[in-house]
């Protein structure tokens, strides 16, 4: 007789994509009602409490209190915005679809279009100041920079020497700027977009975000790479060579990043997507190490916006919005001190494409079984028969080899059979 497991529910649970609120909330990040269902590709705050978050279909959000509560503002425009910044809490600029431009000076009450001179798509938006700022995008063939010295009432194009499109910017200060893009695409300015330089990197693979601590600081993030992981970029040299980050204790990164923000030079968290799941990772020693911050969460991430090294905002799709004010880290006072069962049976990442690490806290030492169980209810692997000590324990499980596809995990406690927990893993393969 076959050994089966009853997971199904959990396994209709991971299909639909409907992780508990409640998850993400343990681990220091709480979800906040936006009011729509668009997806949120940008996001901008001015101090912890003022904020603007932008989408598809024209959609600009706008909050007052951190994000209590978000109210919709009129763009003036249906063409989905893809970034947005402001510089003050008046002053901002949202840029999308089709060469769309739009301008506020006054805190988004009204928003204006201005003329971008081009009908490309503009993907990327940096302002130093009220009136200096730079966007970029561009098509399969063409990159796009344009550059404003009188906050967006005449935008110049800029040369960049490139073909291929461009997908984000960030500066420093009104000279020193980068932008990133299609096929590992990384130019670099230091006259204000005068020159843009182009950077040599290892990576092939499109890049989507940039964030500057320094001058000589930054990282890039983006696409897969032959691994199927997320890339991430650093440069402490500015930008005269560029190395992959070490994934640290992550076994296996999101299949792509697509934000990227760092409050100083060792603080940082990256956000991305592996299918219908979004992730967020953070690093405290400036990517040498990187772990997740989250539970997996059930729509894709878009962009990610700090104020401090506390104080932060990540939107994604179907309306997501996130907020943490303690870095991504849960309370510790929110910790059950004494379990009275086996808590926080996780795995991450997940999905995985190579390895995954199962974790889990056990309320008394106990002898301990995990058996890994494939989608037709089969014993596929046993990770663990043996007595364990009270506390937190992982086990890695490496699905090398096995066919893609949904595996369940059963932790059983032979002491009382009552204390069994099951949980469900997508494997998307190498």
């Amino acid at each position: 007789m076959k050994n089966t497991v009853h997971c199904s529910l959990l396994l209709l649970t991971l299909a639909s994509g409907s992780f508990s609120q409640s998850a993400v909330a343990q681990s220091g990040w709480t979800r906040q009602s936006s009011g729509t269902a668009n997806l949120l590709t940008g996001v901008s705050f001015t101090d912890a409490n003022t904020g603007w978050a932008v989408g598809d279909s024209g959609t600009i959000l706008h909050t007052t209190n951190a994000g209590t509560t978000w109210s919709s503002q009129s763009s003036g425009t249906r063409n989905n915005l893809q970034a947005v910044c402001f510089t003050d809490p008046n002053t901002g600029t949202a840029v999308g679809l089709r060469g769309t431009i739009i301008h506020t000076t006054n805190g988004g009450a009204n928003w204006m279009v201005q003329s971008s001179g081009t009908a490309n798509d503009l993907l990327g938006v940096s302002f130093t100041d009220a009136n200096t700022g730079t966007a970029v995008g561009g098509r399969v063939d063409e990159a796009t920079i344009l550059h404003t010295t009188n906050g967006g009432a005449t935008w110049t194009s800029q040369p960049s020497g490139i073909t291929t499109y461009l997908t984000g910017v960030s500066f420093l200060d009104a000279e020193n700027g980068t932008a990133v893009g299609q096929g590992g695409t990384i130019l670099h300015t230091t006259n204000g977009g005068a020159i843009w330089v182009s950077q040599s990197n290892w990576t092939p693979f499109d890049l989507y975000a940039v964030s500057f601590t320094d001058a000589n600081t930054e990282t890039a993030v983006g696409a897969e790479d032959l691994l199927g992981d997320g890339t991430i970029l650093r440069t402490t040299n500015g930008g005269a060579t560029w190395a992959t980050h070490t994934h640290g204790i992550v076994q296996s990164l999101p299949n792509n990043l697509n934000g990227v923000c760092f409050s100083d030079a060792n603080t940082g968290w990256v956000i991305g997507s592996s299918g219908n799941y979004g992730a967020i990772l953070h690093t405290t020693n400036g990517g040498a190490t990187w772990v997740y911050s989250t539970d997996p969460v059930s729509y894709p991430l878009s962009s990610i916006f700090f104020t401090d090294a506390k104080t932060g905002w990540v939107v994604g799709d179907s309306g997501t919005i996130l907020h943490t004010s303690t870095g991504g880290e849960a309370d510790v006072n929110e910790r059950p001190q004494t379990p009275k069962e086996i808590t926080s049976v996780r795995n991450y990442p997940n999905p995985f494409a190579s390895s995954t690490t199962i974790s889990y806290i056990l309320p008394r030492s106990d002898m301990i079984s995990l058996v890994i169980y494939n989608e037709a209810g089969e014993a596929i692997a046993t990770l663990m028969h043996q007595e364990q000590t009270a506390g937190m324990h992982t086990v890695i499980f490496n699905a090398a080899n096995l066919p893609d596809g949904f595996y369940f995990y059963r932790l059983n406690a032979y002491s009382d059979q009552s204390i069994s927990m099951c949980g469900t893993m997508a494997y998307r393969g190498e």
